[in-house]
């Protein structure tokens, strides 16, 4: 429901723009936005709903646990996050621009098949 609406908005302000506007961008590069952007937004968000949960009671549960059994390693457990963090944001800044590029190329190829397909 939520990618319907928000291709339905998406969609309403692209044809509330000037027609300059499609002179500058092609036809098939706005419609492989609309449809690739909206499915990645979606998938982003019903993963982060679900995807946070789970392995939050996870890391709780298995610090109690680990801190139940051993109260020292507990500590070289929790003196490691801030590595394990480091690399997690470099892992996300990487993928952020791969994923810009791949939404770039996808667009770019899209834009050229429209326009192969409709002359």
């Amino acid at each position: 429901r939520c990618s319907c609406r928000l291709r339905t908005l998406v969609l309403r302000n692209m044809l509330r723009q000037d027609v300059a506007f499609f002179d500058t961008v092609r036809v098939g590069e706005l419609l492989n936005r609309l449809s690739t952007d909206t499915e990645v937004i979606q998938m982003v968000v019903t993963a982060n709903l679900a995807g946070w949960f789970i392995p939050l009671c996870q890391v709780v549960i298995g610090l109690i646990a680990i801190f139940t059994y051993n109260w020292k390693l507990t500590l070289v457990v929790l003196s490691l996050i801030p590595v394990i963090a480091v690399c997690m944001f470099l892992q996300g800044f990487c993928m952020k621009i791969l994923t810009e590029q791949e939404l770039i190329a996808l667009a770019d190829a899209g834009s050229k098949a429209d326009e192969t397909l409709s002359n």
